[in-house]
This record gives structure tokens, C-alpha cells and sequence, in this order.
């Protein structure tokens, strides 16, 4: 106590950077002094938490020096793991398995989509014949099939990337030094998707409504041409 904030900075850092020098189990504790926590570091402090450190959104003394230990208990894990060589190659193994995985869903994913495309424009030509308003055939395979082959298309190459994101953080999280890369990656794509199906489902009602008046209007037309005849 009497320290500024600059010169508990730096000695706190003094202390875990020998702490995690030394090697061995370290345990994190905060201890209550007055009206300031104490974080300790095995039996040594490592730093002081006073009610002059808290920001206004902060509820107590205790809870930010509880929130910094549980930080320094991560630091002291992921310090030990990359100084491990045994973490380090299971590490390893792991990226290599998801790879190899990654590689294999790409490969699923483009196959089910050539079998997929190979099906559908029969089926699509026997069942959209039979959808008439008089003679006239409401929908047109040589329309549709373009229209359904672009979307799976989209589908799956917006399946593919998806599956590179989540393995670009997998990979990253499974090594200490780019962990939080991986972290944030993930978290950005969580709030990604819940905006896009947010967005899908707000579209829905608007995009159905087009769809069944275009689908009349082609009915009704090709109904007054064949009247025409």
C-alpha cells in the first residue's frame, strides 16, 4: 500500500513473470485487507486490488479481484501448456485429425451435390409437368433447374467456408499463444449466424408472397394465351 498504480503494475508483473519462471504448481487466492483484496500468488502477492482500481460498472472490490485471479489462473495453465511438449503434440495430432476431417466433409459436401443435381432435374421434369392451369405448364424446368442449381451452389459453398471457419478455430484454440484468436473467431461467427437467420426469418412472409403471385400471374397468362388459341 502507498504504491502508485504504475509502480504496482510493474511489480506485479515482476512477481508472475518469476513466479512462472520457477516452474511448479502455483495457486492463485485473493485474501481481504481492509478495504482492498490482496491476489496471491502461491504465498507471495502478486498484486493489490484497491476501491480506487474499480470503474464505475464494477460491483466490488471482491468481484474484480475474484474476475482478475480467475485471468492469472488462465495465464499460469496456458504457460504451462506451451512450455509442454507432450500438450504441444497432442496439439498437434488434434489439428491434423481436423484436417483431415475438414478435407473429407469438402469432399461429402461437393459429391452430394453432384448426386444430388444428377437426381433432381428428372424428378423436377416429371413433377412439374403435371402442375397445370389448363395446357399451360405454371412452372418451367429450364428456369428452375438454373435457379435450383446456383442455390445449391451457394448452399454449398457457404457450408464449405463455414466448415473452414470452425476449423480455422479449432486449430487456433488448441495452442496457448493463438487461443484467443481462435476464441474471438468463434464468438464473431455465433453472432453472425444468429443475424443472418434473424434476417432469413424476417424475409420469409415477403418472400413467399412474391413467390406465389409470380407463380399466378404465369398461370393466369398462360391461361389467357391458351383462350387466345
Amino acid at each position: 500500500l502507498g504504491e502508485t498504480a504504475q509502480a504496482r503494475v510493474k511489480r506485479a508483473e515482476r512477481v508472475i513473470r518469476e513466479a512462472l519462471d520457477e516452474g511448479g504448481a502455483l495457486t492463485v487466492t485473493t485474501a481481504p485487507f481492509d478495504a482492498n483484496e490482496i491476489v496471491l500468488l502461491g504465498s507471495h502477492r502478486a498484486f493489490i486490488v484497491t476501491p480506487e482500481d474499480l470503474l464505475p460498472e464494477d460491483e466490488s472490490v471482491r468481484t474484480v479481484a475474484e474476475l482478475a485471479a480467475n485471468q492469472l489462473r488462465q495465464v499460469i495453465a496456458e504457460t504451462a501448456q506451451s512450455r509442454s511438449a507432450r500438450y504441444l503434440l497432442r496439439a498437434m495430432a488434434y489439428s491434423v485429425v481436423a484436417t483431415l476431417l475438414l478435407v473429407l466433409g469438402i469432399r461429402i459436401v461437393l459429391f452430394a451435390r453432384a448426386r444430388l443435381l444428377a437426381r433432381l432435374l428428372p424428378l423436377m421434369r416429371q413433377h412439374t409437368s403435371k402442375i397445370k392451369i389448363g395446357h399451360t405448364s405454371i412452372l418451367d424446368t429450364g428456369l428452375l433447374f438454373p435457379l435450383l442449381r446456383r442455390t445449391l451452389a451457394l448452399l454449398c459453398w457457404s457450408l464449405i467456408l463455414l466448415c473452414l471457419y470452425e476449423w480455422s478455430s479449432y486449430v487456433l484454440q488448441q495452442f496457448p499463444y493463438s487461443r484467443p484468436w481462435g476464441e474471438e473467431l468463434n464468438s464473431h461467427l455465433l453472432s453472425l449466424l444468429s443475424h443472418v437467420v434473424a434476417a432469413v426469418l424476417t424475409a420469409l412472409p415477403g418472400l413467399s408472397v412474391v413467390l406465389v403471385i409470380f407463380f399466378l400471374v404465369r398461370g393466369v397468362i398462360g391461361l389467357l394465351k391458351a383462350l387466345m388459341m
